[in-house]
């Protein structure tokens, strides 16, 4: 009897030790299994994820390569280009024995065919401007970021990465429309602080007047045709500012407001009621108003009462 207490008593310890180790076996393949579920669940999300970023990628491929081909259904060819290609160059005033007597110029230009230019002159031009014009189709894309990080460590432009291509089609279809209205901003901004720095800001008036616009429709591929309506400013120390006379049209070709289907807008205020409105202002009486304009009685408004 004791032999078998004895005997049940040492058998008891192993017992525990073999069920502690199957304890934690289980729990270590449950935590595999856990461990294995997280890893799986986070690949078929990185897999969703792949797949979706694909289809993103596509479709923003094909987006931007349709809205290249509709920015370049409006786009003049080559030969049409060539054929428009007309600067402004020097005018030369000749004596009758051909010699020069002066030049008149606004840009000192002087067109000269690409086949009567020297090999050596092209190659010093491309060497100066486009090294790599022969190895592009274009867009030189390594310049464009060298220029990017050279001019981001810098932290001003101090290199451009454009190609002759790149400045040519610049010169052809883009204009500096954009610098010229900051520049014609900047000078009316300090010649009305001038005004107003000398006290006579409300004896001056600034404005512009001209019945010529253009259309939206190209006229035969050299330019745009003759319009109606346009904008206009005034400017002044008199002037009721931050107001908008007349109404906008609907800029729709052949809509509601184009009057020749060529996109040519009818202005809804006329060049006579803008021009009554700053006559009064400078003083004309009246009575004088509709020798001055002779259209002015055609308008039930004929003072707009900006100034």
């Amino acid at each position: 009897m004791d032999r078998s207490a004895a005997a049940a008593n040492g058998s008891a310890p192993k017992n525990r030790k073999h069920s502690a180790k199957a304890t934690l076996q289980a729990e270590e393949k449950k935590s595999d299994a856990n461990a294995r579920s997280k890893l799986e669940h986070v690949l078929i999300w990185l897999k969703r994820l792949a797949i979706a970023s694909f289809v993103a990628g596509v479709v923003a491929v094909v987006a931007l390569l349709f809205y290249v081909r509709s920015l370049e259904a409006d786009l003049p060819s080559i030969a049409q280009l060539q054929g428009n290609y007309h600067p402004p160059q020097v005018t030369r005033i000749l004596a009758r024995d051909g010699s020069l007597l002066a030049e008149a110029f606004t840009e000192r230009r002087t067109v000269v065919p690409l086949s009567e230019l020297p090999p050596h002159v092209k190659l010093a031009v491309l060497a100066a401007e486009d090294a790599n014009f022969y190895e592009h189709e274009g867009l030189n894309y390594w310049g464009i970021a060298r220029a990017m990080l050279v001019n981001l460590r810098a932290g001003h432009t101090r290199q451009g990465g454009s190609t002759i291509t790149q400045q040519v089609a610049k010169n052809f279809l883009l204009t500096n429309q954009v610098s010229l209205m900051t520049q014609m901003n900047d000078a009316l901004s300090a010649f009305y602080a001038y005004t107003v720095a000398a006290g006579v800001a409300s004896n001056v008036t600034t404005f512009t007047m001209s019945d010529f616009n253009r259309t939206f429709i190209g006229n035969a591929n050299i330019g745009t045709d003759h319009a109606y309506g346009g904008h206009h400013f005034v400017m002044g120390g008199a002037v009721k500012g931050g107001k908008v006379y007349g109404t906008f049209p609907s800029l729709v070709v052949k809509g509601v407001d184009d009057v020749s289907n060529n996109g040519a807008w009818l202005p809804t205020t006329s060049v006579d009621q803008v021009g009554a409105t700053l006559a009064s202002w400078f003083g004309v009486n009246g009575s004088d108003l509709d020798y001055v304009f002779p259209n002015l009685p055609n308008f039930t408004t004929q003072n707009l009462g900006f100034v």
